[in-house]
């Protein structure tokens, strides 16, 4: 998994981080986390992720396509450590079952770049249960794309009805950036730079509120100063 530079971790990002947590460790759990481009979605995951682990639960981050169901297996079976029966999905469900104790949890980024099959085979897997429970809680991220297939296509319909909880990230308003610049300097070791109100909006109006641009463009103030 790749380490980003660096994370703001507040406002609605940390009440979203705490949400999640929340929701994705129930005893059955499918989550929404809906943002455009450069939102901040991907470090939301990463830092939710590592969080995840550090309170000892059993996570996948998948940041990449998932082009078939027979891939997804694949990639269960070798993140879960169950060799030699990636190709076997009824074998790989028992496995799941065996010694079951609590969900695992399985984060896909850039979900809007998952197949549709890829997308009911996820669905499916999740409603595999091991007393009533589901041994597999689910977070899909992605960009409004997801969304719109979901509500558009017919055989997708019944997994937005499994949806239960839909987060949408938004991007930062004007003090929150402030706030996220500030956070930035502090932690590069300039915690006295600052900035102009005009400087601030400028910021602002180029980023346009999201952490990919605030964070070069932060750090081209950095360099500068």
């Amino acid at each position: 998994m790749q380490q980003r530079s660096f994370y703001f971790s507040d406002g609605q990002y940390l009440q979203l981080l705490q949400s999640l947590c929340h929701d994705l460790t129930k005893a059955e759990a499918f989550v929404q986390l809906m943002g455009s481009a450069k939102s901040g979605k991907s470090a939301l995951c990463e830092t939710l992720t590592l969080y995840l682990r550090a309170k000892g639960h059993d996570v996948v981050y998948i940041d990449y396509p998932i082009e078939s169901p027979e891939m997804l297996h694949s990639v269960l079976a070798q993140n879960f450590s169950l060799p030699n029966i990636s190709n076997d999905v009824r074998q790989l469900e028992d496995a799941f079952l065996t010694n079951f104790e609590k969900p695992k949890l399985l984060i896909f980024d850039d979900a809007h770049r998952l197949s549709d099959i890829t997308l009911l085979e996820i669905h499916r897997m999740a409603e595999v249960q091991a007393s009533s429970k589901r041994v597999l809680n689910v977070l899909l991220c992605g960009e409004q794309e997801l969304d719109t297939r979901l509500l558009n296509k017919k055989e997708l319909n019944s997994l937005l009805l499994d949806v239960p909880r839909k987060y949408l990230l938004k991007p930062m308003d004007k003090e929150t950036l402030s706030q996220f610049f500030y956070s930035y300097v502090a932690q590069k070791g300039l915690p006295g730079l600052q900035l102009s109100q005009d400087a601030l909006g400028l910021l602002y109006r180029t980023s346009k509120g999201y952490p990919g641009p605030a964070t070069l463009l932060a750090e081209l103030v950095v360099q500068s100063a």
